[in-house]
């Protein structure tokens, strides 16, 4: 009789689990119809890759977020900040806001000057001044110097990434130890 109570109460946790994102679904569909309506927009979804740090790695995780960007997980929390202090400096790791694995790179000096990073996948953020740069900023609280190529295009499965001082003197090195997962994505495009 026991297990009987148990087995039943079980499943009522799921129904309950299940009616609760049901009704979140409910919500977001009821949240987007005036955007739908009033302003001819509608969200498009589609799946998109993403890259993780492995987090037994030197990095700490700093920040997590359910959302970043065009893409989000629904259950749980994606790891988008990374941080490693070493001596000479502090080399952050930033997930990309779009639907392509990316990471934006940042090492600062201990009082705050900004190094400079070189390697094969590594360039400048270009354009900092920019949206997407600007997101960064605000949502995350990193101020990205450089980005990663896109990681999907990276043989291997990590990016090295020296740190240099404004003299050229390399401070150190970074090991980016990626794995590619898939995410959840959304647009809004105009009727």
């Amino acid at each position: 009789m026991t297990t009987l109570s148990g087995a039943l109460f079980s499943i009522l946790e799921v129904a309950q689990c299940i009616e609760h994102i049901m009704m979140r679904f409910a919500k977001l569909c009821i949240a987007w119809l005036p955007a739908v309506l009033v302003a001819g927009c509608v969200p498009y979804y589609f799946d998109g890759v993403a890259a993780t740090l492995d987090e037994s790695s030197q990095f700490d995780v700093t920040r997590r977020d359910r959302s970043w960007g065009d893409c989000y997980y629904i259950f749980s929390k994606m790891p988008t900040v990374y941080q490693s202090t070493k001596s000479g400096y502090t080399f952050t790791v930033t997930q990309g806001p779009r639907y392509w694995p990316e990471f934006f790179l940042e090492a600062r000096s201990p009082t705050g000057v900004e190094l400079d990073l070189k390697g094969e996948h590594v360039e400048s953020a270009g354009y900092r001044k920019g949206g997407d740069m600007r997101r960064l900023r605000e949502a995350r609280g990193t101020n990205p110097t450089h980005r990663t190529a896109k990681l999907t295009e990276v043989s291997g499965d990590y990016v090295t990434v020296e740190i240099l001082n404004d003299s050229g003197v390399k401070l150190g090195e970074e090991n980016l130890y990626f794995e590619l997962v898939d995410v959840n994505c959304m647009e809004i495009d105009s009727l």
